[in-house]
């Protein structure tokens, strides 16, 4: 999708967002689901569903298919992906007009059904392209937040949820907010041990017919700036934070070019 170029203004907005942790990152541009965070949470393609080099900017994405099916990539569990108090998730997706949207989804925990959500689950709605977050406060349960504003169909778009336990929630589309509001107590209370699927959940029934892309989640709420960054930037889960030391240098040098092409 929108891959990272580091100018010094890039590098800037990299920074700000590197000391948020980021739990999972699923780019798909080495043809694999493995994940680039760095945490190990590498995924394996289920079913049919593939790498793809159906992107407006170079690398690939995640092809599900086109019709019907439960093509999914499957994320065994780990202690990262144990998500508590704070999340944000962003994702490139091209959806169809009609059928749901799934992006993720945590399994459900013991003795709820396979149709339940577990730690958190990001989904567009029914054939309205509109997002919800879904978590587990208790078996069987599906407490939902829902935005006011739709993916369109059938175009990559940039989507976002950032949200906090008993706090402020934020949905975005394309980097800019769309909906917004305040979560309850039980909000990512609640754990589990079961793995982690994208494109589609444990029942492999709220699936995604389309794409997926640049997939993050970060145990942390970003802000709206940070979002935006995503989306105008990309993830770039391997650039380190510069000391104080090299940003001098680097805001030096970048002004010292300024000077010498208004003197030339």
């Amino acid at each position: 999708m929108k891959k990272l170029i580091l100018t010094v203004s890039t590098l800037f907005a990299s920074v700000a967002i590197s000391q948020a942790a980021l739990v999972g990152f699923w780019n798909f541009d080495d043809g694999t689901a493995n994940d680039s965070s760095g945490n190990g949470n590498n995924g394996i393609f289920q079913n049919g569903a593939a790498a793809s080099a159906n992107v407006p900017a170079g690398g690939g994405a995640m092809s599900l298919a086109v019709g019907g099916g439960n093509q999914h990539v499957l994320i065994p569990d780990s202690s990262s992906l144990d998500v508590l108090g704070a999340i944000t998730i962003t994702a490139w997706v091209q959806r169809p007009a009609t059928g749901w949207g799934a992006i993720l989804a945590k399994g459900p925990s013991a003795g709820s059904g396979g149709n339940f959500p577990g730690n958190y689950e990001l989904r567009l709605g029914n054939g309205n392209g509109t997002m919800s977050l879904l978590w587990e406060d208790a078996p069987n349960t599906a407490p939902t937040i829902t935005d006011t504003a739709a993916a369109p169909a059938d175009a990559w778009t940039h989507i976002a949820i950032s949200a906090t336990t008993n706090g402020a929630y934020s949905f975005y589309i394309n980097g800019a907010a769309t909906g917004s509001g305040t979560t309850p107590a039980s909000f990512l209370t609640s754990q589990n041990d079961s793995s982690l699927f994208l494109g589609s959940r444990n029942d492999l029934f709220t699936t995604l017919n389309g794409g997926l892309d640049e997939i993050s989640i970060w145990d942390e709420a970003l802000d709206a700036t940070q979002v935006n960054s995503i989306f105008e930037n990309g993830v770039n889960p391997v650039v380190p934070e510069p000391s104080t030391t090299l940003l001098g240098a680097l805001a030096t040098a970048f002004l010292l070019g300024r000077r010498r092409r208004s003197q030339g």
